[in-house]
């Protein structure tokens, strides 16, 4: 394995340490607001490291070249626990924070439940691609929230950013479902993909066989 990508793996692990943080301890009305700028602080300083130091994300494309408070339009997460209108200045605010700290190297991405939840929609530019989590839906259903997906959004790029139990990919693809991206969701203790909850075996070698779907040894340098 090349010397960047295992450097990339350290910076992961930190990267998921200060997510977390922020995420699980910094409710919308928690009065330690110091420790929620403290934390996005935190975030900032790891990016823009790797900006200075020319670092890219073009080949690894982990989760961390995007910024996203996933499974929105909902108060069951503690960013939707105010409604629609504080979620936005949230994300605007994070936004905004990043930009003017003179980080322009992420893709921010935003999820839809795809259920009429525009109202939680930030804005065209405060998002790149847009993205819905699926679970336990037919390829038939999954063709049918990419189309309305696109319809509602026109401008974005979309992308299945969280999935389990779903259509094969190449089903998906035939239907119309051409998503940029999938991303199964792990078993926390499995030890095989025989069986597996959200995504076996048999969905893999389908979804590695597509000649539509890349590994990102194949990615393309887009500098």
């Amino acid at each position: 394995m090349p010397q960047r990508y295992i450097f990339f793996t350290n910076i992961d692990t930190i990267l998921k340490q200060v997510f977390f943080i922020f995420c699980h301890f910094c409710p919308i009305c928690c009065i330690d607001i110091i420790f929620c700028k403290n934390s996005i602080c935190s975030i900032c300083f790891i990016l823009l490291t790797l900006h200075r130091k020319n670092i890219s994300f073009q080949r690894t494309y982990n989760i961390y070249s995007y910024y996203n408070y996933n499974t929105n339009g909902g108060a069951w997460f503690w960013w939707g626990i105010e409604g629609a209108e504080t979620y936005k200045k949230l994300w605007i605010y994070i936004y905004e924070y990043f930009h003017n700290a003179g980080i322009n190297n992420l893709i921010w991405v935003w999820t839809s439940q795809n259920n009429g939840d525009t109202d939680w929609y930030p804005g065209d530019a405060y998002v790149d691609i847009i993205g819905q989590d699926i679970y336990s839906k037919s390829a038939d259903d999954n063709a049918k929230d990419f189309a309305k997906l696109q319809q509602t959004y026109p401008n974005k790029m979309v992308t299945l950013s969280e999935c389990g139990n779903v259509g094969k990919i190449t089903d998906q693809w035939s239907k119309g479902a051409r998503w940029a991206w999938f991303m199964p969701w792990y078993k926390y203790d499995a030890s095989t993909l025989d069986n597996h909850d959200h995504a076996d075996t048999s969905w893999w070698k389908d979804a590695m066989s597509h000649p539509n779907v890349i590994t990102r040894d194949q990615m393309p340098l887009l500098k």
